[in-house]
């Protein structure tokens, strides 16, 4: 049996969330769009409400790339689980947060290793 080792480990995640973010491109763009006619907040909340309902890590993953997208921060080893919202695209989010199952997250500064 192969063992992957932390290395690879890393290097995977890496991957991954590179192909994530580049999934989550097309979801952006509907963002600036709904931006443009909805105004920024509610452009924001339609995207984010779209994102909550994609399950499992996979929507995990998609959740994390498309907030990359908005907020331009790295956001690495972060969990934003099934359910969760934001209310604001003024976030501000660390690396390494978990963020349980069905939370709305407002107008907030997330700092780094919080749950």
């Amino acid at each position: 049996m192969y063992k992957f080792t932390e290395n690879m480990k890393k290097r995977l995640k890496l991957i991954t969330d590179i192909i994530f973010k580049f999934l989550t491109w097309p979801v952006y763009l509907v963002y600036r769009l709904q931006k443009r006619v909805f105004g920024w907040k509610k452009g924001f909340v339609n995207v984010t409400q779209a994102c909550s309902l994609i399950p499992g890590v996979c929507g995990e993953w998609f959740r994390r790339g498309f907030l990359q997208w908005v907020t331009g921060q790295p956001l690495q080893d972060c969990c934003i689980c099934f359910g969760s919202t934001f209310s604001d695209p003024r976030i501000s989010i660390g690396n390494g947060i978990y963020i349980g199952m069905h939370c709305d997250i407002g107008y907030a500064t997330i700092q780094d290793d919080c749950v």
